[in-house]
């Protein structure tokens, strides 16, 4: 009887140990499970968020160049040119704020002192500075003299731009991916930001010069083809790494 209570004992002790590794192996594949699913759902959110900042960069560099060409013209702005601006603005400041509300989403696991975080704060103040920039040119666009130059306007939307861009590139340095994974996404967004940045810069001196009625001098030349072949060389690298077999298609596309 001793006997048979003993065997009972260790068949129950065999359960619960079995039970208890099962849990553990439970357990772990449901963490695995989670885990890979916040990368891939971070990955998807830094990733929404920088296609939102690269549509906002554009039409921003929209805005600073027809803001300048405005600025430079010594003459008010007619309503029409205001609307445009306005509606520039608009738009680009709805897919900024998308951007900024997916970034600080990605902030919840990360240390209050990262540097993501830190990017963040940094975008939220340069994008105040330019919405008092907005409001020096909206007091200038409706008078015939003013005081806040074209320069200074250019100065302030570029800055802005490049913090967000930076915002951009570091979003994706905390993110659990596949190395070659990540360095292609950067890659990839950088030289379709560079391209749209650079052309902008274009537009916006040329705006300058047109709406001014000034010739342009030869370092500026200089500048503006500059310019043009940084746009041309990153378009270039995107439609190489586009027609490499290796490529997966929905990055192609």
């Amino acid at each position: 009887m001793a006997r048979a209570f003993s065997h009972y004992k260790i068949i129950n002790f065999s359960i619960i140990t079995l039970a208890f590794f099962v849990l553990l192996l439970t357990t772990e594949v449901t963490w695995k499970s989670y885990t890979d699913y916040r990368t891939v759902r971070d990955m998807g959110h830094a990733n929404a968020m920088a296609d939102y900042l690269i549509d906002a960069a554009a039409i921003e560099a929209m805005e600073r160049g027809m803001t300048a060409s405005a600025l430079s013209s010594h003459i008010p702005a007619s309503p029409a040119n205001l609307q445009s601006i306005a509606e520039l603005r608009e738009k680009g400041d709805g897919n900024w704020s998308k951007a900024i509300a997916l970034a600080h989403g990605l902030t919840a696991n990360m240390a209050t002192d990262s540097e993501f975080t830190a990017a963040i704060r940094l975008a939220e103040e340069e994008h105040s500075s330019l919405l008092q920039a907005r409001a020096r040119v909206d007091s200038c666009l409706k008078v015939k003299t003013c005081t806040y130059t074209a320069a200074e306007w250019l100065k302030v939307a570029s800055h802005f731009i490049g913090v967000s861009a930076r915002l951009r590139e570091i979003a994706f340095m905390p993110l659990d991916t596949p190395h070659h994974v990540a360095q292609l996404n950067l890659s990839l967004k950088r030289w379709a930001w560079l391209a749209s940045e650079h052309a902008g810069r274009e537009r916006g001196i040329l705006g300058y010069y047109i709406g001014a009625r000034l010739p342009l001098p030869p370092a500026v030349l200089d500048e503006l083809k500059g310019n043009r072949g940084v746009v041309e060389r990153n378009i270039s690298d995107i439609q190489a790494v586009a027609e490499l077999k290796s490529t997966d298609q929905r990055v192609v596309q």
